[in-house]
């Protein structure tokens, strides 16, 4: 929680800096999830997109090849293209209520009633476009209510975007499972240690050190349990079934039976009060 924290205090204004003026002509004014970057802008903006991914899975712990979307889902942030476009929409509403200045507003509006001015702005233009585009993706009008509510609506509209996406998305079982919706979330801010969390992190994101997974990219010589189990080796396996980690696994039970929290795998990886149980647990195995 405190990289996080370091993120997005430090780092990301640098990527956020003058981004509402530019994020806009990067993606030919139609920001959407898949879509690649004009001509002319592509390098940048994938190093751009390379160094944030790179920072999310610093944050996790995990390694460099784990899924960028899956990480973002996990880490409960947009990407950053839709990052940079709330900002920019934000800024739009911030304009559209006079909150920027009476200047800004003024030329808002005045750009709006010019048919040729309007449709050769870079930023006016697109963001009351995207705008309109997300508007089903909200209960309340991002126009009619305070800005600071609007932001929120903006960001979860956003979120329930990137959600459609995610919902395709084919890789990541595990993740699919804990996280069917793709939403902002915070992080536990209660860890065992930071080694135990990346543990933890890798299991769900699919990149822990099994056998079965190791087999999968030829850095074992069998996909079997590490126990001498004769079954595979993956993480249902070691966290509910594994006849070798029965007594661990039973202490485990215990704690979350005490919780009155049912022992499942969406508890295991997305609840708070059990995740330093799980570390410990998941530790064990790794040792």
């Amino acid at each position: 929680m405190t990289l996080f924290h370091i993120f997005c205090t430090w780092i990301l204004p640098i990527f956020e800096y003058g981004s509402c003026l530019w994020v806009f002509l990067i993606f030919d004014g139609d920001i959407v999830l898949g879509k690649d970057p004009a001509s002319g802008y592509a390098t940048v903006f994938n190093k751009l997109s390379s160094l944030y991914s790179k920072c999310c899975k610093l944050v996790l712990g995990v390694p460099s090849s784990t899924s960028d979307v899956a990480v973002f889902v996990r880490l409960g942030v947009l990407p950053l293209r839709y990052h940079l476009a709330w900002r920019a929409l934000v800024w739009y509403l911030r304009s559209y209520h006079g909150l920027a200045s009476k200047v800004v507003k003024e030329q808002l509006f005045a750009f709006y009633d010019d048919d040729e001015i309007w449709n050769n702005c870079c930023f006016y233009n697109p963001a009351f476009r995207m705008l309109f585009s997300l508007r089903d993706h909200s209960p309340l009008s991002f126009w009619d209510v305070r800005i600071d509510k609007a932001s929120k609506l903006v960001r979860d509209a956003l979120f329930a975007e990137a959600s459609g996406f995610w919902v395709t998305y084919k890789s990541c079982p595990t993740m699919h499972l804990v996280h069917p919706v793709w939403k902002g979330a915070t992080l536990s801010k209660i860890c065992h240690s930071r080694f135990s969390n990346s543990l933890f992190q890798r299991c769900i994101l699919d990149r822990a050190k099994l056998n079965g997974f190791l087999y999968k990219i030829s850095a074992s010589s069998h996909p079997n349990c590490s126990l001498g189990c004769l079954e595979r080796e993956d993480l249902n396996h070691v966290l509910f079934t594994c006849p070798k980690r029965l007594k661990k696994r039973k202490e485990l039970k215990k704690k979350f039976k005490d919780l009155k929290i049912e022992f499942n795998l969406k508890n295991i990886f997305d609840h708070a009060k059990t995740q330093i149980y799980v570390e410990k647990f998941i530790l064990d195995i790794f040792s």
